[in-house]
């Protein structure tokens, strides 16, 4: 339901929704991983990464983990973090090639 929450643009919905997966499951990668998505889509690049570092601490092989965290730091510019997002691309493609 979030998904459809946050591609019709309704964020704070879509937050909610996916909080409230969490609040079920705390090892939901799925809501962490869409939170992090959510934030990126406002342009909250600060709360999306924390999310992803959160995500990627928890669940280390989770290739749209990496993927996200990757994505996230390329729209954000982080030129100082492009190196990284090639070793996140390898390892994704590692994990689910």
């Amino acid at each position: 339901m979030a998904e459809v929450y946050k591609a019709k643009g309704d964020y704070a919905v879509a937050l909610k929704t996916y909080e409230r997966a969490q609040s079920l499951d705390p090892h939901n990668v799925i809501a962490v991983t869409g939170m992090a998505e959510v934030y990126k889509a406002m342009g909250d690049f600060v709360n999306a990464e924390s999310l992803y570092f959160k995500a990627r601490e928890d669940f280390p092989k989770d290739a749209y983990t990496l993927c996200g965290l990757g994505f996230l730091w390329i729209k954000s510019n982080r030129e100082d973090k492009w190196f990284e997002c090639n070793g996140l691309f390898k390892g994704a493609l590692e994990l689910n090639p």
